[in-house]
Parts: structure tokens; sequence; C-alpha cells
């Protein structure tokens, strides 16, 4: 004991004479009492904390200035912060700032005080305390959290991205690198265009500075700038850059290579917000006679309402006070037999008579048709209307084999057929018949773009075993790897199913597991269950001890979540099944992907939490900000008392296809076709579109996500 005290005397002595030097203020010396009370302190740690804390807090009060009372003030903080007095913990932290500043000890109490402070919502005070901090006197684990508190206390995403480098250059361990290389990525998605170049210099060689360049080269890409996207590829090329990432550059270069040898293939059609910058192209002067078939009665009576209410609306048949003279829309859908104009008489055959249709002025009159489903009566009142002279063009079907029956009609009469249906098939060399409708592959295509463009590379499906999911299935795997992309996974389960345990296991490779394996996936989880009885540092430790166990053969234990983003081609009352079982299964940590079929109120008042980071393309979103649909929305539903759906802002998009031709003086039938055939990039309320050489229409759907319980557009 002695010998002990006469070293720690030594020591201190030697230590207060540098600091003299150094002029800081000279400490009194310790005594042989005084090492003796901390040492009967420390011995009472483990038995008796408590009585610990209170001998150390005697011996700081005793002599503050002592060259031990800033180690006694550290133990005290700990000592505190450990029976869960936060506030104390940090007065004691700040002490040893205040007044042994440039003690041994005071960069860890920087590091300590920080964190007790963004804990408590401090973020400035945190990021003060930090700007003094001697990162070289900190530990590994000290520095990884002070770089953690920095980075969540940064101002702004180039500092944020300062501070991740800094913190990857020092992280040794492979599952902690790809959780910082997975935050940069989250950073980069949300930066700025015009920080990339100060977030790239700021970091200078060091590895996360090409992963900068490389999204500033997707950004310019998506931006349409070929030449700011090689310029930044090449920069990126020439500087370190992590094994993932490799691979990644890669892709970028074959995406320039791409865009430069296809452009018109390759062509990204603009958001609606993009489009709107200039004004959109009127139909207040249209003037003439349009023809509407639809299934008004019948199995698809419903979906012909719908869209011809969205027709009706269009052709702009109301004035501000609602409908006009003896037209008249009803609320009813229950009907067999079409009841949405019961004030007009559709006769024995269904036709509705033409004068009921004519808007206040006759600026527009429609001729509407039943189709009642059927081929045959499709064809038959195309081949009627065809007849008629004054019929410039005809709207509609929206049925399969109505749209087929419909477009052979249309082609023969050489009269423009604006079809509402998804099927490229009904425009396939037939010149005067266009299509409209969004398709699942345009769906799926601004899905896979957007999740590339923010960093994911690889992809799973959980799809239903049905016609439908495996199609969608094929379509998705195709538009990743056309990106460059990768699908590592793909699971099926039956399309009634209710339990989704098995598919989700093999999924994320808890399938034909060793027995040496299982024992310790069960040690896991004994361990993450004693986590929750610790305190926060010692549970936080025990879990990251847990989450680093391997196999037998060192080989990563399931889950293993080896995807970014995972795709789920099913209706939302699957889904809201489906999220909670993926993260009971520890399935987290991705980005969830989803159609059309996704966009319910009951997927984000049911899936909650578990659909929070779900993003999925949307034919028609009622709540976008965009300017033509608020106008939209707003008009149908002061009119047919319903808010709107998407079949019926299809329909008032393609009348209006038609509507901007006769308003701009194309009154021929001729004039028409070539004019919807030269449709570019019109801002539809079901998003943008353009139509294709074949008559097809290439859309860009709604991109949505999920923020506070509700669908938000990305875009």
């Amino acid at each position: 004991m002695t010998d002990r005290i006469s070293f720690r005397l030594a020591l201190i002595t030697s230590v207060s004479l540098w600091l003299a030097c150094a002029t800081a203020p000279a400490r009194p010396p310790v005594t042989e009492a005084q090492t003796r009370a901390f040492d009967a302190a420390v011995a009472k740690i483990e038995g008796d904390p408590r009585a610990a804390r209170a001998e150390f807090e005697a011996l700081v009060r005793a002599e503050p200035q002592s060259a031990l009372a800033d180690d006694a003030a550290m133990r005290i903080g700990m000592l505190a912060f450990e029976q869960g007095d936060r506030d104390v913990a940090l007065e004691w932290f700040t002490f040893v700032l205040r007044e042994h500043a440039d003690g041994k000890f005071a960069d860890e109490a920087r590091v300590r005080a920080a964190t007790l402070e963004y804990a408590l919502g401090n973020y400035e005070a945190a990021n003060a305390v930090l700007a003094r901090a001697r990162f070289s006197q900190l530990t590994r684990a000290q520095r990884r959290a002070a770089f953690r508190v920095l980075v969540s206390t940064a101002p702004d995403g180039v500092a944020a991205l300062r501070w991740l480098a800094r913190l990857r250059a020092d992280e040794i361990d492979e599952r902690r690198l790809a959780l910082v290389d997975a935050e940069i990525d989250k950073v980069l998605r949300a930066l700025p265009s015009d920080d990339f170049e100060r977030a790239a210099d700021q970091i200078g060689r060091s590895v996360p500075s090409a992963r900068v360049l490389l999204a500033a080269a997707e950004r310019a890409l998506d931006e349409g700038d070929l030449a700011l996207a090689r310029e930044r590829v090449d920069r990126a090329s020439r500087l370190p850059l992590a094994p993932d990432y490799a691979s990644h550059l890669t892709t970028v270069i074959e995406r320039i290579r791409l865009r430069e040898r296809q452009p018109e293939d390759l062509e990204v059609l603009p958001s609606l917000a993009e489009v709107l910058r200039v004004p959109a192209p009127s139909t207040a002067s249209a003037r003439g006679t349009v023809g509407v078939v639809l299934p008004l009665s019948g199995s698809y009576a419903a979906f012909g309402l719908e869209s011809l209410q969205g027709i009706l609306l269009a052709a702009e048949l109301f004035d501000e006070t609602g409908v006009p003279g003896d037209f008249e829309i009803a609320p009813s859908k229950s009907s067999a037999r079409y009841e949405a104009l019961p004030a007009v008489d559709l006769g024995p055959d269904g036709f509705l008579s033409e004068h009921a249709a004519q808007g206040d002025g006759k600026r527009i009159r429609l001729l509407i048709r039943d189709s009642a489903g059927d081929p045959g009566r499709a064809a038959q009142a195309v081949r009627d209307l065809a007849a008629d002279s004054a019929v410039t063009a005809i709207i509609g079907p929206l049925v399969k084999q109505a749209c087929e029956a419909a477009a052979d009609e249309a082609e023969a009469a050489r009269i423009p057929l604006v079809a509402l249906s998804s099927r490229q098939e009904v425009a396939r060399d037939r010149p005067h018949v266009f299509r409209v409708r969004t398709r699942p592959d345009e769906e799926v295509a601004l899905l896979v773009d957007h999740a590339i463009r923010s960093g994911a590379q690889t992809f799973a499906v959980l799809y239903p075993d049905d016609t439908y999911g495996q199609r969608l299935r094929s379509l998705f795997w195709e538009a990743v790897e056309e990106r460059g992309g990768v699908v590592v996974g793909s699971e099926s389960y039956r399309p009634d199913a209710v339990d989704f345990a098995e598919p989700i296991r093999r999924l994320i490779g808890y399938m034909l597991l060793t027995e040496e394996e299982e024992e310790v996936i069960e040690e896991r989880h004994e361990m993450l269950r004693a986590a929750r009885r610790l305190p926060t540092e010692e549970a936080f430790a025990l879990r990251e001890e847990a989450r680093a166990l391997a196999g037998p053969d060192e080989q990563a234990l399931p889950p293993i979540v080896d995807f970014d983003a995972l795709f789920i081609p099913d209706v939302y009352k699957k889904v809201v099944l489906i999220a909670p079982q993926l993260a009971s299964h520890e399935a987290v940590g991705m980005r969830l992907l989803g159609t059309s079929d996704w966009y319910h109120p009951d997927l984000v008042s049911i899936g909650r939490d578990h659909v929070r980071s779900a993003v999925i393309a949307a034919t028609f979103f009622q709540d976008s900000r965009a300017s033509v649909v608020e106008d939209f929305s707003a008009r149908y539903t002061a009119t047919f008392r319903e808010a709107p759906d998407d079949f019926a802002a299809q329909a008032f998009d393609a009348t209006n296809l038609v509507l901007v031709q006769l308003a701009s003086g194309l009154a021929t039938r001729e004039a028409v076709r070539d004019g919807v055939l030269n449709t570019r990039a019109y801002p539809g309320v079901s998003g943008v579109l353009s139509i294709g050489v074949d008559g097809n229409a290439r859309r860009r759907p709604f991109l949505l996500g999920i923020e506070r319980g509700r669908f938000v557009e990305i875009e």
C-alpha cells in the first residue's frame, strides 16, 4: 500500500510541475490522508455505491482543487448517472470542466457532459461542450460517442457528413461501418444539390467523399445534366472508395453510358411540380362533340360512374350552383341499373338521350352510351357514334374485352378512341386508338428509380402466389436489374394467408439452421432479454455484444436483412397484417415499397409505425399540393358530394387531352388524332403523361411517403 501511495504521490507531483510550467494554476499537494480516503471510496463502489459516492463528494468538497478532485468528481458523475440522477451527473462533469479544464479527465468529461446535454434536448450546449474536445486524448469508444453527438447536433447536412466521415475513419467493426454508411446515405438523400460540392471539399480524401460525389452524380443525372454527372464520377473514381460502393461506381457509370446511347428510351418524365412551372394547356375555348362509352350498368357500373363524373367535370357541364337544367348526378351506386341520371330517360337500350348531356351554352356536347361491360354493346356504341360526323373523338371504354371490341370499330371508322384501360395491347397496330391509364410497370419503375436514387442497391420481394403477384414480382425484378440493382430475396405466400411467419423467416435466413446455430440464436435471445433489466449504458453494451454473435463458422446469424428495400405487391388489407409480422421477426431497417393498392387511409391508421418508412406509387393523390389537383378535388367534391378516385381522375385527364386539341382549333378527327399523339409531359391530375408513337401513354404516378400518420408527396 505504501509503495502504491508513494507512486501516486510522485506521479501527481510530476504532473503538477508540468502544469505549473504551462502556466496552469498550481494544485495543492495530495496528502496521504486524501489518498487513503480516495482508495477507501473506490473500494466501496462495488458493494455500496451510495456510500462511495458520499465519500467522493466529501473529498472533493474538502479540497476541490486537489489533483485527486477531478478523478473523484468523474466517479461521482458516473455513479449518479447509474443511479438515475442525470442532472446531478451533468453537474459533476461540468465541475471537472470548470475546475480542471486541462486535467487528464477533461476530455472524457466533455463527452459525457455533451451526451447528457443532448439527451436533455440541449443541442447547442452539447455542440459547444465538444468544441474544445481533444479527440486524440479519448478512447475509441469515447470518440465514437462524441462523434455521434456531433452528427446529431450538426446544423446542416454538410456538417453531419463531416462528422460521419470522422466516425467512419475511426471505426473498425464491420457491422458498425455498415450502419455509418447507411447514415451517410440517409443524409445524402436529403442534401440540397448545391451542397454536394461543399460537402466533398470539407470531407477531403476520406472514404465518404467519393460516396458524396457519386450521390451528386446521380442527382445530376436525375436533373438531366450529363456533363456534370460525368465530371463528378470522374472525381469520385480518383478517391478512396469503400468496397460496398465500388460496384455502385460501376452502376453510375453504366447509367451515364446508357443515357448517352439511348436518351429517348431512358427519358424520365418530370414531376407534376416541374411541369406546372409553365402554364398548363387551356381548354377554355374548346367547342365540339365528344362520344363516351362506359359500363353504366352491370358489374362495372360503379367504375363507369366514377369515370363518367370525371368526364362531366372536365367538360364543365355545371354552373357554380351545381348541375344546370334537368341534368342531375345522384350519388347512388347501389342499383344494378345505372341510376346516376334519374331525371333523364335512358330508354330501353340504355342509351342516354343526347340533349341531356349538353352544357350551358352548348360549349361541349357529350353523347354518352352504356356498354354494360359487354363487347358487343361497346362495338355497337362506337359504330353509332362514329356515324355522327359531329363526333370528333370517343372516351372509353374501361373493361378489357369491351375495349378491344371498341378499338376495332374505332380503327375501322378512323375516329380517335381514348381508352381508359391499362392494357398496352389495345393501342397496338391501331393508329387511331390511345390508352391513358397508368400501368403497373410504371408504378414499379417509379418505385425502383426512387429507391435507387435514395441509395438502395439490394432488394427483396414478398408476394402473393397468384397471377397478379407473380406478374408484379417479374416486373419489379426486371426494373431493379435494368437500373443496376440486385434482387437478393424473393418469397411467396398463399393469397388467402393471414400468417406470414414462414415466408418471412425464409426471407431473412431462418430456414435450414444447424443445431449449433440454433443454440447461438437462443443465447442471443437470452442476452437481449437480460439487457432489458440493466442500466442504459450496460444494456446498450450487452445488446451490441448480442448482435455481434456469429455462428460456429463466424457466419452471420438470422435475421439477415441483406436488402435495402422490400416490395410487397398486394392490397393494403394484407400489408397491415404483414408489416407487424416483419417487425416481430426483426426484419427491420429496410424500406417498404408498394403500389397504388396500398393507397388507403387504413394503411396508416392500422399499420402505424410498422409502415412509416413505406414509399408507394399512387395513380392519384387527392391531397396533392399541385394546383391542378387541388382545383379538381375541390370541384369534384363540391359537385358530386364525394371525394374523387383514380377512375374519375384518369377519365378527367383523358377528356382534357381531347379538349386541349379542340381548344387549339383542331376540328377534324385526323387533326385531333395527331394532336393527342403529340402530347408531351401533360400535367394531368392523375400524374404527368406523354403519348408514345404507339399510342400508349407513359405515365409518372405520384410518389407518396408517410409522415405523422398520413400520406404525403415525396416529390
